[in-house]
């Protein structure tokens, strides 16, 4: 494989740098490969699937790896044209798809540029005054007893629904400490309007007063944000977790103390 030398469009980039999660982009292929477009298109398919592997990783492979690695031919030799033609099928099979009514608002644009084996992307947005405003979403937090003899930390499941996001923002949970650091938890999944995550926030004092106070946000974040975001959490989570982007907005925020649990009985709050 060789390195790509990245030549951004104006409206498209590599997937490797479009800073989006590796499970989000499995979950558009197979989309796709499930997609009336990809009907009866198993090359197609195949090329999809193995392509995506070494794009996100920042490599090309040639068209003698994707032959022999992702086409499973047994032999491939100069002037082969298969992979060619198979490269230009699905193209077509993209084309199709986003022109037709199967393609959903907010789905990730996957697009292969002509004589080249590298997806590419829309450019995610950078954080401006520009940058697109969320409607319509919500959260509701269900707030779970911790289990016995925990020490450091509980969990708790939050459940909600965004019914519009722009296609260009991410949503993610955030825990805001009686302290004020915010630290992200995990983003938010938007195949669905309706979703559930898992947060963890320090163990709540226990006894009669209320105890320490967290808030968990819901925050959209544009493509810097998420990438901090990200970042945050692939570093292992050790230290302070970095202040909210200056462009994110917080789409709701639900109050948790030690009143809000309820052993055996999570309440429903919102």
């Amino acid at each position: 494989m060789r390195d790509v030398k990245w030549k951004s469009s104006d409206d498209l980039v590599p997937l490797a740098v479009a800073n989006i999660a590796e499970e989000e982009v499995s979950a558009q292929v197979e989309t796709l490969c499930h997609s009336p477009a990809f009907e009866n298109q198993e090359n197609a398919r195949k090329l999809l699937r193995y392509l995506v592997g070494p794009n996100l990783a920042g490599k090309e492979p040639t068209p003698r790896e994707i032959a022999l690695s992702g086409l499973g031919m047994q032999n491939f030799g100069p002037g082969d044209s298969h992979v060619r033609n198979t490269a230009n099928k699905l193209r077509e099979c993209l084309e199709e798809h986003y022109a037709s009514a199967e393609a959903k608002p907010g789905e990730i644009r996957l697009w292969l540029p002509a004589r080249r084996y590298w997806i590419q992307t829309p450019k995610p947005l950078a954080g401006n005054a520009q940058s697109p405003r969320p409607t319509k979403s919500r959260m509701v937090g269900v707030i779970v007893e911790p289990a016995e003899m925990a020490e450091v930390y509980q969990r708790v499941t939050v459940r909600g629904r965004i019914d519009a996001l722009h296609p260009d923002l991410r949503a993610w949970l955030v825990v805001e400490t009686p302290v004020g650091d915010h630290y992200p938890q995990c983003r938010v999944s938007r195949k669905n309007p309706q979703w559930e995550c898992e947060v963890r926030i320090g163990l709540l004092q226990r006894g009669s007063n209320e105890g320490a106070e967290y808030v968990i946000q819901l925050v959209a974040a544009d493509a810097d944000g998420d990438s901090a975001f990200y970042q945050y959490l692939k570093s292992g989570r050790d230290g302070f977790g970095p202040l909210l982007p200056t462009d994110s907005t917080v789409l709701d925020s639900r109050r948790v103390t030690r009143r809000d649990l309820r052993p055996h009985a999570p309440q429903v709050s919102g």
